[in-house]
């Protein structure tokens, strides 16, 4: 009888644990799918509701800058800059829409969304781009990012586009997305008149790129000389 009794108390240990296993794997899934669903409420209700309110607003101040405009110049900018302000949070939140979007959580399509974006800003001024994608397939299968690490690298991508088209005064962008050993590497250089690094670099967007990187377990290099023009990078870690 006691030959028996170890062995049953084994095949009972593995039971429980097997039991364990099967129903933390099942509330893993069940909150993936509450998360999943989540996400997809927020983006709906952002682009619906708040989204709507938005355009009617820009949209609004459209027609009276179109009627009253002329009768009331002093009216003309702030109304420019209540449509600016209306469009640009209407670009915000479409992008915050398309990243909360399960559909867009892998590291290709994060890319073609930023390469289109750098054409979209830079080709309009004459700003030559080079948009060099070293990733291999393998690479982008590897790279697992987090839905914040996505958003913030992202946002950082776009604010350094936008820093060159106010001040850098540049003729040329080249970005480059690569492996840097288990991390993603970005670096974005341009040809501009720079700046000096160690006068300016608060003001030259540095500050919200570490804060952004802070949040999402990135890493952010800036450096420019004057008349030499300026290079970002920014290291991505993998979770």
């Amino acid at each position: 009888e006691e030959g028996w009794f170890w062995p049953a108390v084994a095949v009972y240990v593995l039971l429980l644990a097997g039991a364990a296993i099967y129903f933390f794997l099942l509330y893993n899934f069940r909150q993936k799918l509450n998360l999943q669903s989540l996400r997809n409420r927020i983006a709906a209700d952002l682009h619906d509701e708040v989204g709507a309110t938005l355009s009617s607003i820009a949209i609004s101040t459209r027609l009276v800058e179109k009627k009253y405009g002329r009768q009331a110049p002093e009216m003309l900018s702030i109304l420019q800059q209540i449509k600016t302000d209306s469009e640009e949070t209407i670009q915000t939140i479409r992008d915050t829409v398309w990243t909360l979007n399960p559909n867009n959580d892998s590291v290709e399509q994060l890319l073609e969304k930023m390469r289109s974006l750098a054409f979209q800003l830079l080709t309009p001024q004459d700003i030559s781009l080079n948009f060099n994608n070293q990733l291999s397939a393998t690479d982008t299968t590897r790279l697992q990012l987090s839905m914040e690490q996505r958003q913030n690298l992202y946002l950082i991508f776009k604010e350094a586009l936008n820093n060159i088209l106010k001040h850098a005064e540049a003729s040329k962008v080249s970005v480059t997305f690569k492996m840097n050993g288990q991390e993603l590497l970005m670096t974005i250089v341009d040809n501009g008149k720079g700046f000096d690094a160690t006068q300016r670099y608060e003001g030259n967007g540095l500050k919200n790129y570490k804060k952004r990187a802070t949040e999402s377990f990135m890493e952010v290099k800036l450096d420019s000389k004057t008349g030499e023009g300026t290079q970002l990078a920014v290291t991505v870690i993998s979770i």
